[in-house]
């Protein structure tokens, strides 16, 4: 018996790091695993003896007592990263499971000197002495039989204790800041981020700050030298496994996790990522240019326009209209089809021509009915046209010829702000912003969106004082378009998870007329009785509303607590300020346990909105023709629109989470148990997908489902829960739904439509899809051990009519990759890694010139080969030298050859002395004083053979990412 509980004694006492290293562990404070690894060590409170926990109050008094005997010394400069409080589990800000007990490490005295070295803050011992006596105190209290007396002595020392956490802020040292010496190379924010407390910060989920950054001046990698919070994805996007580190990180897991027969997989997926991400970002640069300069761009891209006679540039001056090139857009309005489906002539717009305002609203107009119309065509007939072709096709041009004449009228009324700030103009503006938001132009959608927020706050849309006097038909105009605008900008924090444009404690104007039947008078009132209403969907102010009206409700009231939640949670200056992150973990859990419950009311509140349009939810589960088709549409819409914030909110706070959480491997009960609501969450979307009534449907759903699909992808392949083969069947069903409209895309669609926002974004979306799903299977793969053929099979044993589909998801050729395969030859890294080569290269080449040093001819031939602007012609040979992947390591080291084309008159014949010459006449030619900034100064993914065949993908993740890549917190 003693034997037995000797072995179970060894093994609940062991820490964290040693179960994470599966080694023996000595169960000391600290243990010699981590004095020798050099790391904190950290124990479990549930893997805790009871003897151990009874004793840890001692620990405590005896550092009460410690700090007593000598209050004039500060304990921080003889700690690293020391944290001594202990957890109380009594206390309610500690009723979060696994709670790390800490003790400090006694690391050498050089260690200690030049860590304090780089603390910029003052001491806190006080602090620190004050918190242990009230912990002891608790301690004892708590030890002692229950009794009216005790319970008093125990709130009042709880009061004195959260007192003292609340009003517990870090004083900078400014005699120490101002004298640092030398300056550092990092900012000082970096530097200011050095604590005794702990030597890593999350900063979002696949960004980690260490104190190593500041220690290390030196840069190991591209990605060491950018901001850890990326431009695209900023602080809180729910999609920070598509940023570049989370694609690092990507690479990095197969790197150390694939096994061999699955490498050709994982290098497929990640060129797919690849592509995915850099087609993105080119979309993004097209849609810069489109709103900048519509009408050239869009004449020079169907080759109606000279691109050298007109280039198109991104304008900052109040853009000027040329008559012509009006009427070439105009003209080329497919009629009578345009006056068909808005009621429009070429007539009407040409007597409009010289009234920008009239051209403006005509637009716009023209836009939305465009829009609808477009809807209703491609729903007819439960699926894609078919027959229609040639409609189809003038659907398709006359979107982008519209869309370019609302960007090019929405320049010149820019300008005119006297004029914009009008309800008239707020009012021919919001249908185009809705049509953008479908559409999911986001570049357009967002700078028209900052100027609507503008105008409305100018104009006091927002404040109930600038209602006063006027008459109620104008003020309902007036919130109607204020509300519309609002719920536009909620939409758009829920996609990216940005800062938002409206201050929510600024808004006092009173709310939609249905809002106020509901019992619901403005926006601060609805935020305090939505979570307790005792509305239902059978009361009258609720059941007597169309399905249109019950959806804006809905929509109008997430947006609002999307609002209140960003506002409250996400961007408070409580959980994110600088001083906050470094902090002890006593009072970051406190925090982190406000946080959870910041999300449970959220929660709370999303319930309750969807107990009250209940009825939309059960129209989206019916069919035709129990209820209209569109009905059938918007309801289905919503109820992924609903599911989709629920999962964005996840995603965002996981990064919040990760910042204030002691250690990533620490997971929290709560995070756990969102993160199995999140998969059980998603296998209810996907049966819910799969039971729609028509396959357009499910693509008018997509804009939510592609982000609930990704972030169950990016935690998969995180975490790896269990996926079951009835999760990869329901997965399949759900794709099967979109096959066909693929299909016809890949079929049907004439190259001169391709530029048909409806297009495009259709294909991103389905392409994000495709490669979460193909992640999932890998992973599935991976956990059952089994390769591609064996899992094939599987599934052949039980939904056999679902195997061609899964064999599509394996092949590199198969049509669901078309999009992101074509036009490989322009694949590149556009937005970060051609910063680097045009930046890097350029300094390097004009400093050794300044200095005539460059002798180095790899160096010179590094030079000319970039300012030459070629790139590597790349066709599908796998074997060509000429079309091979350009190796990130040639150019970033000089001691390395680098890539170069081989002169075209070389054959397999010419010795190696007459290929040396060769490439000496190449070294001799003339570099360019500039670097030519051409789109072909990237990285060259090739093809997707050349990569998987001749790809170094160990040179491509330490080149970009090297050790800058940490275990990411889900």
């Amino acid at each position: 018996m003693k034997a037995k509980k000797t072995t179970r004694s060894k093994v609940s006492n062991a820490c964290v790091n040693c179960r994470k290293r599966k080694i023996k562990c000595t169960g000391k404070h600290p243990c010699t695993n981590c004095i020798s690894y050099n790391c904190k060590c950290v124990f479990l409170k549930k893997y805790l003896s009871l003897e151990r926990d009874a004793a840890q109050p001692q620990s405590a008094a005896a550092a009460v007592g410690l700090s007593s005997t000598n209050p004039s010394v500060d304990t921080s400069a003889g700690v690293h990263h020391r944290d001594t409080t202990t957890k109380l589990e009594h206390q309610n800000y500690f009723e979060l499971m696994n709670e790390p007990i800490q003790t400090p490490v006694s690391p050498s005295s050089a260690s200690v000197t030049n860590n304090n070295d780089y603390i910029l803050f003052k001491g806190d011992s006080s602090y620190q002495s004050q918190l242990t006596t009230y912990q002891s105190i608790l301690a004892n209290l708590y030890s002692l039989p229950p009794s009216t007396d005790t319970q008093l002595l125990i709130t009042k020392t709880k009061a004195q204790l959260d007192n003292l956490i609340n009003n517990w802020n870090p004083e900078i040292n400014y005699p120490k800041l101002s004298k640092l010496s030398p300056p550092p190379q990092k900012s000082i924010e970096t530097c200011l981020l050095v604590n005794k407390y702990r030597s890593k910060v999350y900063m979002t989920r696949f960004s980690i700050w260490t104190d190593q950054m500041v220690k290390n001046q030196s840069s190991d990698s591209f990605l060491a030298t950018l901001p850890l919070v990326d431009e695209i994805f900023g602080l809180f996007s729910p999609l920070q496994a598509f940023s570049l580190r989370g694609i690092g990180y990507l690479i990095k897991t197969n790197l150390d996790n694939v096994p061999s027969p699955m490498l050709i997989d994982s290098k497929e997926t990640i060129y797919l990522i690849l592509r995915l991400f850099d087609l993105c970002y080119e979309h993004l640069v097209q849609g810069c240019v489109s709103i900048a300069n519509p009408l050239e761009s869009y004449l020079q891209r169907t080759n109606q326009l000279s691109a050298t006679a007109t280039p198109v540039t991104l304008s900052t001056s109040p853009a000027s209209l040329s008559n012509d090139l009006v009427l070439c857009v105009v003209n080329k309005l497919p009629q009578p089809f345009i006056q068909t489906i808005t009621g429009f002539t070429t007539a009407q717009l040409l007597a409009n021509l010289h009234d920008a305002f009239s051209m403006f609203r005509i637009v716009t107009q023209m836009a939305s009915l465009h829009r609808k119309r477009f809807k209703e065509f491609l729903n007819q007939e439960f699926s894609l046209p078919y027959q229609n072709r040639d409609l189809f096709s003038s659907f398709c041009s006359s979107e982008y010829l519209i869309s370019t004449l609302c960007y090019a009228y929405y320049n010149v009324t820019l300008y005119h702000m006297i004029d914009i700030n009008t309800l008239d103009y707020l009012e021919d503006l919001v249908p185009l912003l809705e049509v953008q938001n479908e559409i999911n132009d986001h570049f357009g959608f967002e700078k028209m969106l900052e100027v609507a927020v503008i105008c409305c706050i100018k104009m006091g849309l927002a404040r109930w004082e600038y209602y006063v006097g006027i008459d109620e038909t104008t003020a309902e105009r007036r919130r109607t378009v204020w509300w519309k605008i609002y719920r536009l900008e909620k939409y758009h924090l829920v996609d990216l998870g940005d800062l938002s444009l409206i201050n929510e404690h600024q808004i006092s104007c009173l709310l939609p007329k249905d809002f106020r039947d509901m019992g619901f008078i403005n926006h601060r009132e609805f935020l305090s009785k939505i979570g307790t209403s005792s509305l239902s969907s059978s009361s009258p102010e609720l059941k007597n509303l169309s399905l249109t009206r019950l959806i804006e409700y809905g929509q109008l009231a997430i947006a609002q607590i999307v609002g209140e939640f960003f506002s409250e949670t996400l961007y408070n200056e409580k959980f994110t300020s600088l001083e906050t992150s470094v902090k002890p973990t006593l009072i970051r859990q406190k925090l982190l346990k406000e946080v959870f419950d910041n999300v449970e009311s959220f929660r709370g509140k999303l319930a309750k909105i969807k107990c009250h349009t209940s009825k939309v939810f059960e129209v989206a589960q019916s069919n035709f023709p129990q209820h209209p088709r569109n009905d059938l549409i918007e309801a289905a819409i919503f109820t992924s629109f609903y599911n989709n914030t629920w999962f964005s909110i996840l995603g965002a706070v996981s990064n919040l989470i990760a910042r204030l959480s002691e250690d990533p491997e620490v997971m929290t009960v709560q995070s756990l148990k969102y993160g199995e609501e999140m998969f059980q969450d998603w296998k209810k979307t996907n049966e819910f997908l799969a039971k729609v009534d028509t396959d357009f449907t499910v693509w008018s759903c997509l804009d939510s489902y592609e982000l609930i699909f990704f972030l169950m992808a990016s935690k998969i392949y995180v975490q790896s829960p269990s996926v079951t083969l009835d999760d990869v069947i329901s997965t399949l069903k759900v794709f099967k739904r979109i096959t066909k409209i693929i299909y016809f895309f890949n079929n049907n669609l004439d190259e001169k439509d391709s530029d048909c926002q409806t297009f495009k974004e259709f294909s991103r979306s389905s392409s994000l899809i495709a490669i979460s799903i193909r992640i999932i299977f890998m992973r599935y793969c991976f956990a059952e051990k089994i390769d591609r053929t064996e899992f094939i099979e599987r599934l052949k044993q039980v939904e056999p009519g679902l195997t061609n589909l899964l064999k599509e998801f394996f092949d590199n050729r198969s049509f669901i990759y078309k999009y992101m395969l074509k036009s490989v030859e322009k694949s590149g890294f556009h937005l970060t890694i051609r910063q680097m080569l045009e930046s890097d290269y350029k300094i390097s080449y004009k400093d050794k010139q300044a200095t005539g040093n460059i002798s180095d001819q790899s160096n010179l031939n590094r030079a000319s080969h970039l300012s030459s602007g070629t790139t590597p012609f790349c066709n599908h040979s796998s074997t060509s030298p000429v079309s091979s992947p350009l190796k990130l390591s040639s150019l970033l080291n000089s001691g390395e050859v680098p890539y170069t084309q081989d002169v075209p008159g070389n054959t397999s014949n010419d010795t190696p002395h007459q290929q040396q010459s060769s490439q000496q006449a190449k070294r001799q030619q003339s570099v360019p004083n500039q670097m030519n900034n051409t789109e072909n100064n990237i990285y060259n993914l090739g093809t997707l053979e050349e990569f998987v065949n001749s790809g170094d993908l160990t040179d491509l993740y330490h080149t970009l990412w090297n050790d800058n890549i940490s275990d990411p917190f889900l």
